[in-house]
């Protein structure tokens, strides 16, 4: 599991918690928001890697199976995740633990539901995986990174939602793969120069002193 540190944490801004891969093999799995009523900030988002796992929303059950993932408040007196009666062997899942003080959670369920179809090769699982995969470890973030953290999980949610055929647009993938090139660089300690991430965009140009030349 990683766990993140927010410098200088400013409370009104989403931040991350942590993110970990896990697993459940029986009923005892199960979380009930009345059980996590007094943390009515926390939220996480939760993707299936392998089996199936239920979501209850109100008087609504939904299935939660291998490539699918939901978004929800977990202390929702109205809201239940668990490992199903029916079983059906390992449920399997990736998740990412945080904080929103705000609504966001709330309008893009209200919008656009609580569970979302998002493909095992979607940029934003294969980050979150990179995470996932790593040994216990703290990672330092800004307060400002941890926000744009959470901000970029959300707007690819409803891209998802509203966009089901966005992977095939070449400006929204593009700006996708830059967000994903950026995280790549957080992840190992740098930042990467405004430079790479242009001549990453934009081939067909490239920066130097500052200026930027057409190469064609």
């Amino acid at each position: 599991m990683v766990s993140f540190c927010i410098l200088r944490d400013l409370r009104f801004l989403p931040r991350p918690i942590c993110v970990a891969k896990s697993e459940a093999c029986d009923e005892s799995y199960k979380n009930p928001g009345t059980a996590r009523a007094d943390d009515m900030h926390g939220a996480v988002f939760q993707y299936t890697l392998k089996g199936m796992g239920h979501l209850r929303a109100g008087n609504t059950t939904f299935e939660v199976p291998e490539g699918k993932g939901f978004l929800c408040r977990v202390g929702d007196p109205h809201i239940e995740y668990y490992y199903p009666s029916s079983g059906g062997g390992v449920w399997r899942f990736l998740f990412l633990s945080f904080v929103e003080t705000g609504n966001l959670v709330e309008s893009v369920n209200k919008e656009l539901g609580y569970v979302f179809d998002v493909h095992p090769r979607n940029s934003m699982i294969r980050h979150l995986l990179e995470y996932g995969e790593m040994r216990e470890r703290v990672f330092e973030m800004s307060a400002g990174d941890g926000a744009l953290m959470i901000h970029r999980l959300l707007s690819a949610l409803v891209d998802i939602a509203r966009y089901p055929d966005a992977d095939s647009s070449r400006p929204l993938r593009l700006i996708r793969q830059a967000h994903r090139l950026i995280d790549q660089q957080q992840v190992v300690g740098s930042t990467p120069s405004a430079g790479s991430i242009l001549s990453f965009l934009f081939p067909m140009f490239y920066v130097s002193d500052a200026s930027l030349i057409c190469a064609c």
